[in-house]
């Protein structure tokens, strides 16, 4: 009897079929792991924003203020400190807090963070709290540099910056107060934070769950790692609405989430989406805290 030993095995037709099959499988799979890790990581920067206002609300608790929008020294424009070190201790970063000078946060003092080795070795810290997770890639090249001061000067319709040049390793954030139109600049529709601002909540005539708290910012255009500025948390106070909302600028709210849009903690606690091309007139009357002007939500995420 004999036996014929037939060996098996995919034709190169065969193979080519696998593995275009596989490529297409793939290709339907990424996008949609991509939207599943996009939701996760909006979801993650709505809590985060979250967390900062309600720790907002207990240190109004505790103060009967909401936090200044950053302290400003008698006599000069740059902040002794900006507006994210005040809520450290509510948000479990007490230790961080305990390395700042108290004296920082007082109005009267004379140093700025930068010039206090306790101060400059905490800003060094990295606040997950304080970072959009859609926003991971490391900044290792910036136009300019490290935020030390950041604010719209009291009084003025100016927007100003100070900087340390490159990258100094300083921790970031993704989250600036917002000021309103130009905040002091423009009292009609000045926001709720501004250097050495003393606002309560029932000070807040147009509602809380109708004003802006919070913003996200980049710092600057797009791609990742070629920013304009790393905004820091320790001296960065607020920011404007004035020129409106666009990923290309360092003076204007930015976010890397998909589908045009800058999710902001609005004063009541509520997160909730503004559209890039939301009605500048809507954008403008949310970010005032007592301008008396109505909008439609309908209007700043059409």
């Amino acid at each position: 009897m004999k036996h014929t030993y037939r060996r098996t095995g995919f034709t190169l037709i065969e193979l080519l079929v696998v593995i275009a099959i596989i490529a297409i499988l793939i290709a339907l799979l990424v996008p949609a792991v991509q939207k599943v890790r996009e939701a996760a990581n909006r979801t993650q920067c709505q809590n985060n924003m979250k967390q900062i206002m309600l720790a907002c609300h207990t240190y109004a608790g505790n103060f009967n203020v909401l936090p200044p929008g950053g302290v400003q020294t008698n006599g000069t424009y740059g902040l002794t400190i900006g507006t994210l070190p005040f809520i450290l201790p509510y948000i479990e970063q007490s230790a961080v807090f305990k390395q700042i000078p108290q004296t920082m946060f007082v109005q009267a003092t004379s140093d700025y963070w930068w010039a206090n080795g306790s101060s400059w070795g905490a800003a060094s810290y990295t606040i997950p709290t304080f970072l959009c997770p859609s926003d991971v890639q490391p900044l290792l090249s910036v136009t300019y540099g490290d935020v030390a001061s950041a604010t719209a000067i009291p009084g003025t319709s100016t927007y100003q910056v100070w900087y340390f040049p490159g990258n100094n390793n300083k921790g970031r954030t993704n989250y600036v107060a917002c000021t309103g139109y130009i905040g002091t600049g423009n009292a009609l529709y000045c926001g709720v934070f501004y250097p050495n601002s003393v606002v309560r909540l029932s000070n807040i005539q147009d509602g809380s769950s109708q004003t802006l708290g919070f913003g996200e910012n980049l710092g600057g255009p797009l791609p990742v790692a070629n920013r304009a500025l790393n905004f820091t948390w320790m001296g960065t106070g607020t920011l404007a609405t004035a020129w409106g909302m666009a990923n290309s600028q360092w003076y204007t709210y930015g976010s890397m989430h998909t589908g045009g849009v800058v999710q902001f903690a609005f004063c009541d606690g509520s997160v909730r989406s503004v559209g890039q091309n939301a009605n500048y007139n809507s954008y403008i009357y949310s970010s005032g805290k007592d301008d008396r002007q109505t909008y439609s939500y309908e209007s700043l995420n059409p």
